[in-house]
């Protein structure tokens, strides 16, 4: 039995009946890979189904992007994580400080922008989110209040009264415009990340 991402979806979902099915995931020899691809998509689109019942808007965009996504060869490395610049005192503070005990892959909200691809990601809220990176790169966002531009050397603040975040990550040389389209045309390397406020 071939298994194409729809039987697999049915498998991870549980209504896969066919016991073939499961059989010819057993005995193949990718089963860890295909298994592990179909968990990642199937959270994409429970991801994708809550994002666009909750922020219809934002989910159309991100939709009308994913044909913009593209990668260079040798893309600069991104990763987003929890901003530590916070106040002493602050309830944060004693939170961060008992974090930063940890290993850094530990602290990651994600470890490397991917770069040609599009995620969403839950991402507990209220949350200051620092990017750090090899070179500055141009952020365009989107959420319910409004539109524009940041770069990797800004933090974003995610609210969970603002909603969701659309963040169009570009690698370009130099931006020349405040245009979305015009820029991502101009760019190297294009990514697309949504913030769900968990």
């Amino acid at each position: 039995m071939k298994l194409d991402q729809l039987t697999l979806d049915a498998m991870v979902c549980g209504t896969e009946q066919d016991p073939e099915a499961w059989k010819s995931l057993l005995i193949d020899p990718d089963r860890e890979k295909k298994w592990h691809e179909a968990v990642v998509r199937r959270e994409q689109l429970d991801r994708f189904c809550s994002f666009a019942a909750n922020w219809p808007t934002l989910a159309k965009s991100y939709r009308q992007l994913k044909k913009t996504a593209k990668a260079a060869l040798s893309p600069p490395r991104l990763s987003c994580v929890p901003d530590t610049s916070f106040q002493v005192g602050s309830p944060f503070a004693a939170v961060m400080s008992s974090a930063s005990k940890k290993k850094d892959d530990d602290l990651l909200i994600l470890s490397e922008l991917p770069w040609g691809e599009q995620r969403i990601m839950a991402v507990t809220a209220p949350q200051s989110i620092a990017f750090k990176c090899d070179s500055d790169i141009d952020i365009y966002f989107e959420y319910s209040n409004g539109k524009g531009w940041i770069s990797s050397k800004d933090t974003w603040s995610l609210e969970k009264a603002e909603g969701a975040v659309v963040l169009t990550f570009c690698h370009v040389s130099e931006r020349l415009s405040d245009d979305r389209d015009t820029v991502i045309q101009q760019s190297e390397s294009v990514a697309t990340i949504v913030f769900l406020p968990g």
